[in-house]
């Protein structure tokens, strides 16, 4: 943290090596859990600490992003989540944080009827990152025009349905 702070210009090589780290570590079945939580704690830290300086190292956190929040795996998933959040909250609204939004729809209406835990879980954190996205843009008009009146290559989503499906837990439940 501190050698990051003293040396700004660094951060463009440190968020690369962060971002391979984390790469392997998706590579690897026994230990990659370990190697890619700590990737995002380090990019977590780097966020807090050089949010002055987020733009020298923001590809690197957003590529990670876009290969956890793509992935199956729900621990990728709420990794992703959370550095989305701190990433939002310090300044990352402009680096085109939208593209995250339809992630955050699947995951608000995940259906897992074998673990129920899991469903409530996967949609709290995507309801996180839909609460966090809006916060920081200011523009729940935009989010529902393009996401309600258009049709995206996908079915057409509903925000409305899926925030009051969610409504069905309670607060701490999810």
């Amino acid at each position: 943290q501190q050698y990051a702070l003293m040396t700004p210009g660094k951060l463009p090589k440190i968020g690369k090596y962060v971002l391979n780290r984390a790469k392997e570590g998706l590579k690897d079945k026994k230990k990659g859990l370990c190697t890619v939580t700590t990737s995002m704690t380090i990019f977590n830290e780097l966020i807090n600490t050089c949010h002055g300086d987020l733009a020298l190292f923001a590809a690197p956190v957003c590529e990670m992003l876009t290969i956890l929040l793509s992935s199956s795996s729900k621990d990728h998933k709420a990794l992703a989540t959370e550095t989305f959040i701190r990433f939002a909250e310090h300044g990352g609204i402009h680096f085109e944080l939208e593209k995250y939004v339809q992630y955050f729809i699947d995951m608000s209406s995940y259906i897992h009827k074998a673990e129920p835990g899991e469903e409530k879980s996967m949609r709290a954190y995507g309801l996180r990152g839909l609460h966090s996205y809006i916060c920081m843009t200011e523009d729940l008009d935009n989010l529902i025009a393009r996401f309600v009146d258009k049709n995206h290559d996908r079915t057409q989503v509903k925000l409305l349905p899926i925030f009051l499906e969610n409504m069905q837990y309670k607060d701490g439940e999810a």
